[in-house]
């Protein structure tokens, strides 16, 4: 019957356990108890199990034809069933309590079980279970082999201390391979930890890396689109050039005076022919009516170094074929617009040359159509060309503005903004950034990304002030600043719904444009 002890004393093969471990190996077995006459092992029957007696006294018994014989006696402390529990077998002997006894039991798995999980310990067991294992078959020796008596059955004996001594290397054979097993185990777990950290850290740096090429991506396009709008809009730098130069011919002259003084001047035009003085030496001499083509085109490849936000972040090559909008000359470099910077690139790797001779000679064509005007002026009391040349002067700066504007409905002008954003692919790689231990690549996306917006507030921001402009459409450009500002400060929380409004906003917009047209769904007449 089951007894309350509830934990193994230090006796016997435990003595040296630890009180945890002791108290460990207890809970993987159980606490009987026996009275006097009764049998805990049974001659001939399986046994797999073994005994730890804790108290009272017991007898190994063996019957042979009737005979009964007493083989040990067995005190608290001893062992019982540790042969069969690594061989297992029929009993050889039976084991009897002759006073009350209480004794502790463990089947083989359970005792397989708590090596695997405490090996220190389970070391302990098993040497002590060898060293119980080599008294008896001492004790056996000197009993029945040294003894005549033993002469009957020598064979058997022999045999039980050969089994024996198998069973003792069995042991230690057996700890040493699980020992080895379980620490080849650990270091795999170990090694494929590793490598699952190391593959998530890769995968962290690559969408760093996608985002930063997508960021790239992004202001190329924003850039290209910026320069062939300014490409079709008409080269304003010449105009003014020529207007500013023609301004002296076209001046009309006191009316108390004779028509000569204005036939001298169209002929003071052919003096600007000749090279300045403050004009920088070039290779041949150049039109002094302009300082410079107004764009050129480069016919070898060249890297040109980017900048963002004043700071250079990188190089670009640039293929031959691609035009730039000049801003100046600099010896023997050309300054050129890209991406809002001014960038230097050699003279000798575009068509300036070329480039100048036509704008030259494109200005001198159009101040040769000014000069007939000057003899006709007398016949009026205010010249005509004067006014035409003011108006072109004072609108040149703002002409490219107005003829966008006029060009680009409302929705196109939004429909660039979206483009330029991407509100949808900006809300998921947000939402796979929800997953821990991608916060460093949300805080990179979340710069990125506010560089593409900012520009796209200000691209608001100037619609709002200028343009007249519905409910609808002033929701989505004010949501399109506030989502500027969130994405510049990395606000996080609440971001996701800003981008939904956006989507939304912009996606009722454009079915309005496919069911109306750009311009919008047509006012309601008025009332006569």
């Amino acid at each position: 019957m089951p007894i309350t002890t509830k934990i193994l004393p230090p006796s016997g093969p435990i003595e040296s356990l630890k009180e945890e471990d002791r108290e460990l190996l207890s809970s993987f077995g159980s606490f009987e108890s026996a009275k006097p006459g009764q049998k805990i092992i049974h001659q001939g029957k399986s046994q797999g199990v073994l005994f730890l007696i804790l108290s009272g006294l017991l007898h190994a018994k063996r019957e042979d034809h009737g005979h009964t014989e007493i083989l040990a006696k067995i005190h608290p402390g001893e062992w019982l069933g540790e042969i069969n529990l690594f061989d297992p077998s029929t009993a050889v002997c039976s084991v009897e309590a002759v006073e009350p006894s209480e004794y502790w039991v463990i089947t083989r798995e359970a005792f397989e079980k708590f090596i695997n999980k405490n090996h220190a310990a389970g070391s302990v067991l098993l040497i002590g279970l060898a060293m119980t294992l080599s008294k008896r078959i001492r004790s056996l020796t000197e009993k029945h082999v040294l003894v005549a008596r033993s002469k009957k059955k020598p064979m058997l004996w022999a045999s039980l201390g050969v089994v024996a001594i198998i069973a003792i290397v069995g042991i230690w054979k057996w700890a040493e391979g699980n020992g080895l097993i379980n620490r080849l185990r650990l270091e795999k777990q170990q090694r494929v930890a590793g490598a699952y950290q190391d593959l998530e850290t890769s995968q962290v740096k690559a969408k760093e890396l996608k985002l930063e090429v997508t960021r790239l991506e992004e202001e190329l396009k924003w850039t290209k689109a910026e320069a062939e709008k300014k490409a079709a809009q008409p080269s304003t730098p010449p105009a003014q050039n020529v207007v500013k130069n023609e301004a002296p011919s076209v001046e009309a002259p006191p009316a108390n005076e004779p028509s000569e003084p204005s036939v001298e001047k169209p002929q003071e035009q052919t003096k600007p022919a000749q090279p300045a003085k403050d004009e920088p030496s070039e290779s041949k001499p150049k039109s002094t009516l302009i300082s410079y083509p107004p764009e050129i085109a480069l016919t070898v490849e060249t890297t040109v170094p980017l900048t963002v936000n004043g700071k250079v972040s990188g190089s670009a090559k640039i293929a031959p074929g691609k035009t730039f909008r000049v801003v100046g000359v600099d010896g023997s470099d050309v300054l050129v617009t890209m991406a809002g910077s001014t960038v230097r690139i050699p003279k000798e790797n575009s068509n300036f040359d070329e480039a100048f001779d036509a704008a030259a000679a494109l200005a001198e064509e159009k101040a040769k159509a000014v000069k007939p005007a000057a003899p006709v002026v007398p016949t009026v009391p205010k010249p005509s060309p004067t006014p035409v040349a003011v108006t072109a002067a004072e609108s040149a700066t703002h002409q490219g503005d107005v003829h966008a504007a006029s060009e680009e409905s409302p929705a196109v002008q939004i429909e660039k903004m979206i483009k330029l954003v991407t509100p949808l692919e900006a809300l998921d790689a947000l939402r796979d950034f929800r997953k821990s231990g991608k916060e460093s690549a949300r805080s990179a996306f979340m710069k990125n990304q506010a560089r593409k917006w900012e520009q796209a507030a200000e691209t608001a921001k100037n619609f709002l002030r200028t343009r007249q402009a519905d409910e609808s459409t002033k929701r989505l450009l004010k949501n399109i600043v506030l989502t500027a500002e969130m994405f510049a400060t990395e606000r996080y929380d609440g971001i996701e719904s800003k981008l939904n409004e956006i989507d939304a906003g912009w996606l009722a917009i454009k079915t309005d444009m496919e069911i109306y047209g750009p311009e919008g769904a047509p006012k309601p007449e008025q009332p006569q």
